[in-house]
């Protein structure tokens, strides 16, 4: 049934509005912002539905001209990042350390901050490449493991210096050695590494085409390396049996350990359970990414507050490379977000208390009431780079949520909805691009049956993210909602997350509403703020 729309203004509710905007930030963003200053009338845009009505083509712009790039999340400086994987993450001497894979060409890209939001760009690091974390050593100092300077092969360095420019290769693996096991045994690929006592520790992990188990060695020294044994005791049911354990992140959290990894073929997921006796037991297994999502290759700090905070690759493969060369750039991280345990057991997600310093001009409503299958536009809330704070009280059967990016007549839209009979928590993309090439898969990435993953025939196309996700009895749901132009993070009771990227090609795509179906729904609480941009100032070179 077509939701019946309806508009603020027919509405009983407040709004309040406060203009908090920082002239250096608002400086920045109007430069990021130039990409989509202007509009061109198209008869019909390639590989977009159409034919379109001149009013409609005049709210188009081409892929070229329209600007993606997010205004708050760390991205791409200059450059296609394929692939784009955070690295090297570590808070050091009152910084916020940050590292991804920089492309073109061999390096990790390094920026630090002293709030996460005001960066600095570090040179290029061009001793490190492919994966690997950072840790500090047991004589106080900086350490980075990482994947080799070839393949395959694992490598340790340590930082020179206090800025963490400077690094010394001290180790490489780059092979199978005399004492190792036989190779079927183990892969050379993607390492963790970290000391405990007077030992150090490496997790190697496991290509996804070979199916070989992810191990753990240990050294005294970080120049040898001995085999241990395989890094799970069991595995758990519900994870199939191609699932790789790329990019993995161990670390305690709370009474429990968290073993964070992708499948390449599925995205970010983890493991909760204890790391003893030289090998992980698991207890559970968990997502962080679903079908259709863009949650992929996580890394993590502990920072002096305490908190363990993680960023992840917000995969733009939905945008094919002809696409991402016309808009000069890819490569998008998430926002950070603290990871914590509660004491049910319940992994806890949040989005870091800092982002509250980027809001500006605060727009809210109050005790709003949606009747079944109604669309109710708010017409002083609009933009692509917001954070809304929604609280609604559901109906028991009703489907209900928030629509963003929308255009004036709905003919663009992404809808971000809770089922209380499914149980799930989903991000509807089937409308959100009139550019028909910007599909969405069940996998993340697909090798077409080899080494046992699934056929490119089982790669089926989906228009719709949806995570596991309940409301306790009496629960209101509360969502927070941060929209950066191509990329949505969707955190609901701080218990479950979506990552979604989205392709707007309409310049008036930039409405938000509120709708429920099949039932009555309480918006108890609207609030929303215009999201001004993170800092990040390029390398200087000293004189």
């Amino acid at each position: 049934m077509k939701s019946k729309r309806k508009t603020a203004g027919e509405l009983s509710c407040g709004c309040n509005c406060s203009d908090g905007s920082r002239v250096s930030r608002r400086e920045f963003l109007k430069v990021l912002s130039a990409g989509a200053a202007s509009t061109m009338v198209l008869p019909e845009l390639p590989g977009m539905a159409g034919p379109f009505t001149a009013e409609e083509s005049a709210t188009m712009v081409p892929a070229a001209k329209v600007n993606m790039r997010p205004a708050y999340h760390i991205t791409s400086p200059r450059s296609i990042g394929w692939p784009f994987d955070p690295n090297g993450a570590v808070y050091w001497k009152g910084r916020y350390h940050l590292m991804w894979i920089q492309n073109p060409g061999r390096g990790w890209a390094h920026a630090s901050s002293a709030d996460l939001i005001h960066w600095k760009m570090h040179p290029k690091v061009d001793l490190f490449s492919y994966s690997g974390n950072a840790f500090i050593n047991k004589q106080g100092g900086a350490t980075v493991v990482f994947g080799g300077t070839t393949r395959p092969a694992i490598s340790v360095a340590v930082a020179l210096d206090d800025d963490l420019n400077e690094w010394k290769l001290v180790s490489s693996k780059t092979g199978h050695e005399a004492n190792d096991p036989d190779p079927s045994k183990y892969d050379i690929w993607d390492p963790f590494g970290w000391h405990d006592g007077e030992n150090y520790y490496a997790i190697f992990g496991t290509y996804p085409k070979r199916s070989k188990p992810a191990t753990v060695w240990k050294s005294s020294d970080m120049m040898k390396w001995e085999y241990i044994g395989p890094l799970l005791s069991r595995e758990m049911p519900d994870v199939e049996a191609f699932e790789d354990i790329s990019c993995p992140d161990m670390f305690k959290l709370g009474d429990k350990h968290m073993l964070l990894c992708i499948a390449h073929t599925k995205g970010a997921r983890y493991y909760l359970g204890q790391f003893k006796d030289d090998q992980f037991y698991p207890e559970s297994h968990g997502r962080m990414n679903w079908p259709g999502g863009a949650c992929f290759a996580p890394e993590t700090l502990l920072d002096d507050k305490g908190r363990r905070i993680m960023w992840a690759w917000a995969m733009d493969d939905h945008r094919y490379r002809k696409q991402q060369t016309a808009t000069g750039w890819a490569g998008t991280l998430t926002m950070p977000r603290v990871l914590s345990l509660a004491s049910d057991g319940t992994v806890v997600i949040e989005p870091v208390k800092e982002y509250e310093n980027l809001r500006s001009k605060l727009r809210k409503y109050e005790n709003v009431t949606v009747s079944a299958d109604s669309d109710m536009v708010l017409e002083n809330i609009s933009g692509d780079c917001l954070e809304l704070m929604v609280e609604i009280r559901p109906s028991v059967n009703a489907p209900c949520g928030v629509k963003v990016r929308r255009s004036p007549n709905g003919q663009e839209e992404t809808v971000i909805s809770y089922d209380p009979v499914k149980k799930h928590l989903g991000i509807d993309v089937a409308n959100s691009s009139l550019d028909k090439s910007i599909v969405y898969h069940t996998f993340v990435q697909n090798y077409d049956g080899r080494g046992n993953t699934p056929k490119a025939s089982e790669n089926l196309l989906v228009t719709a993210q949806e995570a596991p996700f309940e409301l306790k009895a009496a629960e209101p749901l509360r969502l927070r909602i941060f929209l950066d132009r191509t990329i949505l993070e969707v955190f609901a009771n701080d218990r479950q997350c979506l990552t979604q990227r989205i392709y707007p090609t309409r310049a008036d795509s930039m409405g938000v509403s509120l709708f429920s179906t099949d039932g009555r729904a309480t918006f108890t609480s609207v609030r929303a703020w215009d999201m001004t941009a993170i800092e990040v100032l390029a390398e200087t070179k000293e004189k």
